[in-house]
């Protein structure tokens, strides 16, 4: 019983992937970009704790940069 939850749970993340991706391919390239790179710039933040520097170093970027793109983007 616990396997088939796991599954069950498997497949539900797949298809949410499955749906974010359909929704960036239905907008325009630059909008499409800048969404994702929004929800990667969120997602590190969040891994991060809300710590920039950690936020840069786990995406290869400098702070400065990453502090500029969250500027831009309004994260």
């Amino acid at each position: 019983p616990d396997m088939l939850a796991l599954l069950s749970d498997d497949a539900d993340l797949r298809q949410n992937e499955d749906d974010a991706l359909q929704s960036y391919l239905d907008l325009p390239y630059h909008e499409s970009m800048e969404e994702h790179s929004r929800y990667i710039i969120t997602r590190a933040m969040e891994r991060a704790e809300g710590n920039q520097t950690k936020a840069a170093e786990s995406l290869k970027l400098q702070r400065t940069y990453l502090a500029r793109l969250l500027k831009h983007q309004k994260v």
